[in-house]
This record gives C-alpha cells, structure tokens and sequence, in this order.
C-alpha cells in the first residue's frame, strides 16, 4: 500500500483531469438521450467505479484506473446535472435551486470530511471506502429518482409551462 501515500497526488490529479472529460461526455450525452437518465446511470456506474476502488486495489496502476473512472462518473454527472437543475426550476427560483444544490454538494464534501474518520475505525478503511464511493452514490440514484423528467427537445417556454402546470404555479408569481 506505499503507492498510495507515494503516489497519491499524481493519482488525485489525474482522477480530476479524467473527471473534467467526464463532465464533457455527460453534457453530450445528456442533450442526445436526456440529462436524467444520464445522471442517474453516472452515479450507478460510478458507485461500481467507487466499489472497485475500494476491493481492487493492489497495483498503483488499479489504484490509478478505478480513481479516474470515479472521478469520470461521480464528478461528470455535473455536465448533465447542472442543465437539469436549470430546466426544472421556474425563472425566479432557477438560482435559488442552482444555489441549494450546490449547496448540498459543499454540505455533503463537508460531512463527508468530518466523518470519514469515525467510519474507519469501526470499520475499517477499505469498508469505509466502500461505504463513501460505492454506497454514497448508490443513495444518490434514490434520490435523483424522484425527480421528473424533462422531455427531450422543448423549448425554455415550454419547459417553464410544464414545471408551472406540475407544481400548480401561476405564471404571476414567476
């Protein structure tokens, strides 16, 4: 396990570089099959991605894969996510629903931070791992089914229209 602690930076930085590619090809694909159903397949594949990372590691070299292909998932599903949250809030509350969100991303990072120790000592680091990167995007998926789809080729117009007639909204307020 020296790699780890050798070789940690350089795997961090490529990890992100791999997630800024991911966030490019989650945008695509999200505008050609539906930025929801991109979302939601992002995080099943990247909680197998976070699985993997926290049982397979036993070279750098896997150690190095399965971080970038996390990364490329769990950090990617913002190119798709970032739109959907704009398309499914009505004018006014568009920042406020852009704000909350990111809000509960810099919420989560925190508490993930403050108790990723008092998950490791019970349990040990690869569990705990397991636990954050596998588990924790698992959880994402549940929630992220609650949300509605927004169909594929509609205009703002239309979109604004349909959260408004969903959510029984009148277009005064808006």
């Amino acid at each position: 396990m020296f790699f780890i602690f050798k070789y940690g930076p350089l795997f961090n930085a490529w990890g992100t570089g791999i997630g800024a590619f991911g966030y490019l090809v989650s945008a695509y694909l999200g505008n050609k099959f539906g930025r929801r159903e991109i979302i939601l397949i992002w995080f099943l594949l990247g909680g197998i991605a976070g699985t993997c990372f926290a049982f397979a590691l036993h070279t750098a070299g896997q150690m190095s894969f399965w971080w970038a292909m996390y990364y490329f998932f769990t950090v990617g599903h913002t190119g798709a996510f970032i739109p959907y949250v704009m398309e499914s809030f009505p004018t006014r509350s568009r920042g406020t629903g852009a704000s909350f969100i990111s809000f509960a991303t810099w919420g989560g990072l925190l508490l993930a931070g403050l108790t990723s120790q008092f998950f490791a000592s019970p349990f040990g680091v690869i569990i705990a791992t397991f636990l954050w990167l596998g588990i924790g995007s698992w959880v994402a998926i549940l929630f992220n089914l609650g949300t509605k789809r927004v169909k594929l080729g509609l205009e703002m117009e239309e979109i604004i229209t349909r959260v408004l007639n969903d959510y029984n909204i009148s277009k005064r307020f808006i």
